[in-house]
């Protein structure tokens, strides 16, 4: 999975921010990323899977979304 972090009212990219990805029912480690300095993130995710990911920078307010890999071949971008 891959993104763009990015400030919600100036649309900037937001470089060194901390993804966090969960699995919601503790079946897998929690994988933490960090943002590069344009805002974007990778992260392998297996498959037929249900995610928490939290994205989250000092001085900004934290944002998070459900993502699953359930029926999914193909790479997704979540911004």
């Amino acid at each position: 999975m891959s993104g763009i972090v990015f400030d919600a009212e100036t649309n900037a990219p937001l470089a060194d921010a901390l993804i966090t990805i969960i699995d919601p029912h503790g079946g897998s480690d929690p994988v933490f990323i960090q943002s590069d300095d344009k805002g974007n993130y990778f992260a392998e995710l297996k498959g037929n899977m249900d995610y928490f990911m939290k994205a989250q920078k000092n001085k900004y307010l934290g944002s998070s979304a459900s993502i699953s890999t359930k029926e999914k071949t193909a790479t997704t971008s979540h911004q």
